[in-house]
């Protein structure tokens, strides 16, 4: 089975999300104590508890592959891994350019 992969949490932003609860729930008064006392920045806190999201939240731009077609390539290098075939960078851009071309996308992936 390939492996599951997540996003990683860092403990900063565990952190933060602590914080922001006990902001919520009215343990810590307000978001410069709660900075103070969690050892986090002051506006980074400021900020995630009015709702803006994380930097690593964003998808990104410039992307060729959707969602999906990410997740089909992850798969077909964990196959590869799997079967103990050296998964080289020009054969995961073949294999991701293949599902452009799948998809009928004009669009092609870069070498990094």
């Amino acid at each position: 089975m390939p492996p599951i992969r997540t996003k990683k949490v860092t403990p900063e932003e565990q952190r933060i999300a602590k914080a922001i609860r006990e902001i919520k729930d009215g343990t810590l008064k307000n978001v410069s104590v709660a900075a103070h006392h969690h050892h986090v920045p002051y506006h980074k806190l400021y900020h995630r508890f009015h709702g803006r999201p994380a930097m690593e939240s964003n998808g990104g731009h410039n992307k060729a592959l959707s969602i999906e077609q990410e997740n089909a390539l992850l798969l077909y290098i964990d196959r590869c891994h799997e079967l103990g075939r050296p998964c080289k960078r020009r054969h995961i851009e073949l294999a991701a350019n293949s599902l452009l071309w799948a998809s009928d996308s004009p669009r092609t992936v870069s070498k990094s």
